[in-house]
């Protein structure tokens, strides 16, 4: 709508274009940050089992390795822990799992974009993952990156929002993601639209 317009300066047949760019396999080190991807295949037998957000334990809690290990394969994140990030703001729908030294933040809303704005791109993936042959019809998205000392990343999500004349990609989520030097964790907050 009037934000996605003013925001990327695109006409509808650019929006068009960024739903075909939504179509290709899961990004990962892409060197565009900000083009989203699909997936053929959700891990959705992957997923740890939903626990309300109050009842999950918190990041600080969570002992996170600081050497390097290889990227998750898609079955790996069965054993991966739900926790609830540092700061939670209107982020209904919107999960944190973590596995090592890796976070993946899961928003299950019609997901269209994912952006990286920061951070390096090494190791980082967002997928969008497609529910059904629609193109603007998605069962949510992910972001998952590396959390090392030193380094943070800010990823925004997009969410589809149906008007009168079709579909738009609106701001939805901000997932920030930092760890100090100094600090003994690594901090990260997930903010949702005020609506």
């Amino acid at each position: 709508m009037k934000t996605l317009r003013a925001l990327l300066g695109v006409s509808a047949a650019a929006l068009a274009f960024g739903a075909l760019v939504a179509t290709f396999p899961a990004s990962r080190g892409f060197a565009l940050p900000g083009a989203a991807s699909a997936s053929t295949s959700a891990s959705a037998s992957s997923a740890p089992v939903k626990k309300p957000l109050r009842q999950r334990p918190a990041l600080a809690t969570i002992d996170i390795p600081t050497d390097k290990s290889p990227f998750p394969k898609d079955a790996e994140w069965k054993d991966a822990k739900l926790v609830q990030p540092t700061r939670n703001a209107n982020s209904r729908g919107c999960d944190l799992e973590i596995l090592r030294e890796y976070a993946r933040v899961h928003c299950s809303v019609d997901v269209p974009v994912i952006r990286q704005y920061a951070g390096d791109i090494d190791d980082v993936e967002t997928q969008v993952e497609p529910k059904g042959p629609q193109m603007f019809s998605n069962g949510g998205g992910h972001a998952t990156f590396p959390l090392r000392k030193g380094h943070g990343h800010v990823f925004e999500f997009f969410e589809t929002e149906s008007e009168y004349n079709g579909s738009s990609a609106e701001p939805s989520f901000v997932v920030d993601a930092y760890w100090p030097e100094s600090d003994k964790q690594p901090t990260i907050v997930i903010r949702g639209p005020a609506r």
